[in-house]
């Protein structure tokens, strides 16, 4: 049963967003290749906390939600981290990745002609996955989580030098959802073989046992064909599961590119 609820809340928020692509009229995007920097403590694998650095990219879109309106945007986005992390003694290495795939519907309030601010909700899939190789019996260890969440953002544009320059501001904190903890000891083997193996695995969270809250500025540089741009980005993530604490952190600076593209209707639309 709780297999299945969690199945139906993975799935539920995407299928109530689906909509025909064919009626979006402009797409950005934006590409990032990322320096990052990450804290992990993951009590299955060690009571320490291990730190260290890696890279990380993302590929983050949005557009109209519908044809004859700009105040609905959609947003979604896929990004992916790898880290190499060692613990305070520098005697043992734990490799950690990571996962993300995001949706989200976004109302757009245009307070002045250069700044906007946009509120709503997202839905979410995040993956890690952790490799402790000094750890015989249970090396590994993974955990996943839905979540629904809130999601703000702020969009300044700025001209200067007969070009528009923008700084985009957003915020994402997860309000509701499930994920997958195993308890410490429990090896995967005995999960993936035995009968109510999983009793312990699957959660229901909210914000009493699971807190967040990712961040992201970029600052976008129109060329003369090309938008660069650059990045900061931190994400801090603390929940409990099994009488245990997890918490991991990630900084980061980044740099790529932003375009756009629209479908021509006889109708100029002002870019994301």
């Amino acid at each position: 049963m709780r297999k299945l609820i969690f199945t139906i809340f993975l799935f539920t928020p995407f299928a109530l967003f689906a909509q025909d692509i064919e009626s979006y009229r402009l797409t950005t995007s934006n590409w990032q290749v990322c320096r990052v920097w990450a804290s992990v403590k993951d009590p299955y694998l060690s009571p320490l906390k291990y730190k260290g650095s890696g890279v990380a990219t993302s590929l983050n879109s949005k557009r109209f939600f519908q044809k004859k309106s700009e105040k609905f945007i959609a947003t979604y986005g896929v990004s992916a981290l790898y880290t190499s992390l060692l613990n305070p003694a520098l005697t043992s290495k734990m490799q950690y990745f990571d996962g993300n795939a995001n949706y989200g519907v976004h109302y757009r309030l245009q307070i002045k002609q250069y700044f906007a601010l946009l509120a709503g909700a997202s839905a979410d899939i995040d993956l890690g996955l952790r490799y402790l190789s000094r750890n015989s019996n249970n090396p590994f260890n993974m955990d996943a989580a839905a979540n629904l969440n809130f999601s703000v953002a702020v969009q300044l544009k700025i001209p200067m030098f007969r070009r528009v320059f923008q700084v985009d501001l957003e915020m994402r904190t997860p309000l509701v959802g499930a994920m997958f903890v195993p308890s410490r000891g429990a090896s995967y083997y005995e999960m993936g073989t035995f009968d109510n193996a999983l009793r312990n695995t699957f959660h229901f969270s909210n914000l009493s046992n699971r807190n967040g809250l990712l961040a992201n500025i970029a600052l976008h540089i129109p060329l003369n064909r090309l938008t660069v741009s650059i990045t900061g980005n931190a994400n801090a993530l603390r929940f409990k599961a099994n009488d245990a604490v997890y918490s991991y952190s990630t900084a980061g600076l980044g740099i790529g590119f932003k375009y756009s593209f629209v479908i021509f209707s006889g109708r100029k639309y002002s870019h994301l």
